[in-house]
């Protein structure tokens, strides 16, 4: 006991040391190991210049032809004269004796790498797949390579292949700038993916195909709106099939038929203060209540054969639904009830400004509802993703992964996700504090203050938005009145 570090000040008993002592040996372990963690890789390669893995200070500029084809924006320009430059760069390297040589060999891989990296941002994957590799032909410890080829799998929606190269780098040399950015990025990804498949299998949500193959009669779909008022702003990721349970909570309404303007299109506006609602079920109720109003009349036969005429339409829309899996709207829901936001774009995942105004244009243009293939939601998930990736403190927020911060048995908040990640894969960037952080209680009251100020406005808005519910109700219910009275009088006068 007499090495223990905490013989002086602690004031406990030996079993408590003694298990104190254990962590801090096993925090000293997970330090050695992440230190230590690439040597038998190391040790396997060749010694020389040829296992470095950075090149030397002094890589030369690429040759003018090179930014001439850049300025044009001639992707395979720019490739063809990378490539060419690399092969006589990596002809005059090997002419030169021993280590002479090594400037030019590394020049050459550089130039592979900048054509990896052209191809990637053009969407030419395999093209650019295949210059990474080439890029460490001579140089099989070249850790930008790894790092370009992390990326490249980032940008094809692959983050296990992502965080494995990202993690190579690890090994190789894990003060690369910027890496452990690359590491949370590509781990949020990951456990992103995890939760939102948790959530969808656990509240049975499905994919817009589903939605179309669950339709009935009277029901389309419950559309999910934000901002706690059923009337707030689309959110279609969230959106949910005729059939589903939709607890309290959340706010939107259910997407009826309208059966040639005879019937509203929408039924249960429902507010996030909402008792829940299946929309198959309110759907049909909103026809039946619709018939006992126009009983006797002609309108309501016309509505009894709208509704025969959907009933029998429903099995051939389920297998139009087949053919439609493929189509650009259903593609985007896809990606965006993964909130893969990069693809949504067709984004690389270190994009420029004017790379997302490009973009942008060209998925808004290619999803908008006045063309072909186009439609409402798949236009505004193109402007959602738009508006979290313009917006510079959000795209932070989302590439950290802050909305996967969780919260511990008292309800408040554990360490941010990228601290979390990162001491997996840093654990010597953080001290030993066996004691905990004597600051952490108070940041812990701040936080729930926080919180209670957050909870006390969504009921605010909650009440409003009820309110305003109410009244939008009341008014519907004035105009069917009134519709009612229009239909008696004509009816009567018709008598």
């Amino acid at each position: 006991m007499d090495n223990l570090p905490w013989q002086v000040v602690g004031i406990m008993d030996e079993e408590r040391l003694r298990q104190l002592y254990n962590y801090q040996q096993h925090q000293l372990r997970l330090v050695r190991d992440a230190l230590h963690a690439g040597e038998s890789q190391r040790a396997a390669l060749p010694a020389g210049g040829r296992a470095a893995h950075a090149p030397p200070s002094g890589v030369p500029n690429p040759p003018e032809a090179l930014l001439e084809a850049e300025e044009a924006k001639d992707y395979n320009a720019r490739i063809d004269a990378l490539e060419a430059d690399a092969i006589r760069l990596e002809n005059e390297g090997m002419r030169l004796p021993g280590a002479n040589g090594e400037p030019a060999m590394w020049t050459a891989a550089m130039r592979r790498l900048q054509a990896a990296e052209t191809a990637r941002r053009a969407r030419e994957f395999t093209l650019a797949r295949k210059f990474v590799e080439k890029s460490r032909l001579h140089f099989f410890r070249f850790d930008a390579s790894f790092v370009e080829e992390g990326k490249l799998a980032y940008d094809q929606g692959d983050y296990q292949a992502a965080l494995a190269a990202f993690a190579r780098v690890l090994d190789i040399n894990r003060n690369f700038d910027g890496l452990n950015v690359w590491l949370v990025r590509a781990r949020a990804a990951i456990d992103r993916q995890k939760r939102l498949e948790e959530e969808a299998e656990r509240r049975g949500a499905s994919d817009a195909v589903s939605l179309v193959e669950r339709e009935t009669a009277f029901c389309i779909a419950w559309r999910q709106t934000g901002g706690c008022m059923p009337h707030g702003p689309r959110e279609p990721q969230r959106d949910m099939p005729c059939d589903a349970r939709i607890p309290a909570g959340n706010s939107g309404f259910c997407e009826c038929r309208t059966h040639g303007g005879l019937m509203a299109p929408q039924a249960n506006p429902m507010t996030c203060q909402g008792m829940g609602v299946r929309c198959d079920e309110a759907c049909s109720a909103a026809f039946q209540g619709r018939m006992s109003h126009l009983q006797g009349t002609s309108e309501a036969d016309t509505l009894v054969a709208f509704a025969k005429q959907m009933e029998d339409s429903i099995s051939s829309a389920r297998a139009e639904s087949l053919a439609r899996q493929n189509s650009p709207s259903v593609d985007l829901v896809r990606k965006m009830l993964k909130q893969q936001y990069y693809l949504i774009l067709s984004l690389p995942c270190d994009f420029t400004a004017k790379e997302l105004k490009v973009a942008f244009r060209k998925e808004g243009l290619r999803m908008h509802p006045d063309k072909h293939g186009g439609s409402n939601d798949g236009f505004q998930i193109v402007s959602q993703a738009h508006d979290l990736l313009s917006d510079d403190e959000r795209r932070r927020a989302f590439d950290e992964g802050e909305d996967l911060r969780t919260d511990d048995d008292d309800n408040n908040e554990r360490e941010p996700y990228v601290v979390r990640v990162t001491k997996e894969y840093y654990p010597d960037r953080f001290g030993f504090h066996p004691f905990g952080d004597p600051f952490e209680r108070k940041r812990q009251i701040v936080e729930q203050e926080r919180k209670r100020r957050e909870l006390d406005e969504q009921r605010r808005n909650a009440a409003a938005a009820a309110i305003a519910a109410e009244e939008e109700a009341q008014k519907e219910r004035e105009r069917e009145r009134r519709l009612d009275a229009m239909t008696t009088e004509h009816d009567a006068t018709e008598f």
